[in-house]
């Protein structure tokens, strides 16, 4: 092996190297973009499968309906911003920056029993006993949906941390459902309402203020 072929070879091996070093030093940031990307997808995938299985219940963009809201009013992000913003989290006992294990966990799971019927009364009869007030959707554990579809679906409502503004109070109550659906409670204050009879009087019937004249007597009399 001559000079020239020792040269040519040290300039092969510094130009690999530098050239490594230029797609290393962009690494980060194409990885960002990529993984940028990524999320994107899931949340447009779970958006599609969120207005297929969930609006009907929980509003169209998370709305709230007959179910509760999912979106920024929910009291389910903003946990990073500081207590009391993520307070739906933290009055079920869950850590205010864990919302996605939090939405995964009750997608996958269902819910068995609904937290707050007075103001979301449900897609469901109240008197309707063994059925569950969210239905699981996990195929893990008999719902229709595969884990990977889930996890899109979570992705979604996750995603509406991102209209939470920086400065965000925290709100302690959620507002009422936005629904005309009677609860339980009015529909029974109704139902006695239209079932009471009508009061009586208050005031007594007044007593005739004419009377009958006694018939005159005869003025003619018989000749004897």
């Amino acid at each position: 092996m001559n000079r020239f072929e020792i040269t040519l070879g040290l300039l092969a091996i510094v130009g690999t190297v530098a050239i490594i070093a230029a797609i290393g030093v962009g690494e980060p940031q194409r990885m960002a973009l990529e993984s940028r990307g990524w999320a994107v997808r899931h949340v447009e995938t779970g958006a599609q499968l969120y207005d297929q299985y969930c609006a009907s219940c929980h509003g169209v963009n998370g709305s709230g309906g007959m179910c509760p809201p999912v979106d920024q009013t929910s009291g389910l992000h903003g946990g990073d911003i500081g207590p009391g913003v993520a307070w739906r989290l933290e009055e079920l006992g869950w850590d205010r920056q864990q919302p996605f294990e939090y939405v995964y966990s009750v997608l996958a799971s269902g819910r068995a029993v609904s937290t707050r019927p007075e103001l979301y009364p449900g897609n469901r009869m109240a008197d309707t006993s063994g059925v569950m007030s969210m239905p699981a959707w996990s195929e893990e554990y008999g719902g229709p949906l595969r884990p990977d579809q889930v996890r899109d679906i979570t992705s979604y409502i996750v995603a509406f941390r991102e209209a939470v503004p920086d400065d965000a109070t925290p709100r302690p109550w959620p507002t009422d459902a936005p629904t005309e659906r009677p609860t339980l409670a009015a529909a029974a204050v109704v139902t006695s309402t239209v079932a009471s009879p009508p009061e009586p009087p208050t005031a007594p019937l007044a007593p005739p203020t004419a009377t009958l004249a006694p018939p005159e007597s005869p003025t003619a009399t018989l000749a004897p």
